[in-house]
């Protein structure tokens, strides 16, 4: 009993030692992330991060290649959602490693995996790893710990969204993450490039809560249902005119 008193108290006295147990989770929205860092893909081609966004909305996960557990899961869950907000043409899907010794070959594998699950979908993502990934996680605020004994590393499993011109627009929950909150969070971050006239509206009011990555529901589900309203009247009210136009002339 006198022992446990003893490393509970060594505990609460080094709080640096507690703290370093927790990967680092610190991202911050509106952070101009340097495209031009330099990575290489699942083929071993090597090219800054622009050339694999390609002027588009880019979708970030976050963890490493030959992960056993959670990022093989949420790769799946992304690639569901995306497939199902309809814009899974129109954005870069990228899973990024890191781990620091991963390379091309972990990439493929794990790619590999991927299309085992959910077929040509996972055709649209790009593996990456190389000597940016420790900038770039400093700079998206997310790190990763290794647990040397299991082999294994501990991290965040979220998504981001990053716009074209490289700034993190969105964090949303990797395991968690509908098809809707996707969408609009992908549309905000096309900067007007991608999305309908209701996509557009629903964003101009719809409330983005940080703290769980989601969009306040009733007030999407209300605005949705308003501008779909508001279409319907207004392609009801030309038919009425035309109707009463042609009475008049007949």
């Amino acid at each position: 009993m006198r022992v446990l008193l003893v490393l509970l108290l060594w505990f609460a006295m080094h709080p640096a030692l507690a703290a370093v147990q927790q990967p680092e989770f610190d991202p911050t929205l509106g952070r101009q992330i340097d495209l031009t860092t330099s990575l290489t893909d699942e083929t071993g081609r090597t090219a800054p991060l622009s050339a694999f966004t390609a002027g588009r909305p880019a979708l970030i996960l976050f963890g490493y290649h030959n992960c056993p557990n959670q990022c093989g899961v949420a790769q799946q869950v992304i690639a569901s959602a995306l497939d199902r907000s309809g814009l899974a043409g129109q954005v870069v899907p990228l899973f990024i490693t890191l781990a620091p010794e991963e390379g091309p070959d972990d990439a493929a594998a794990a790619k590999d995996r991927l299309a085992d699950a959910v077929g040509a979908a996972a055709s649209r993502w790009r593996f990456l790893s190389g000597a940016g990934v420790a900038q770039l996680g400093e700079a998206f605020g997310i790190g990763a710990i290794e647990r040397a004994r299991i082999r294994q590393f501990v991290h965040p499993v979220a998504v981001f969204t990053l716009t074209p011109a490289g700034r993190i627009s969105h964090v949303l929950p990797g395991l968690q993450l509908t098809p809707s909150d996707l969408r609009l969070a992908l549309v905000d971050a096309s900067d007007g490039t991608i999305g309908n006239v209701i996509d557009h509206i629903v964003l101009w009011c719809a409330g983005y809560d940080t703290s769980t990555g989601k969009y306040t529901a009733p007030m999407v589900a209300l605005l949705r249902a308003g501008a779909i309203g508001t279409v319907v009247l207004g392609l009801a009210g030309i038919v009425f005119l035309e109707i009463r136009k042609r009475r008049w002339t007949a």
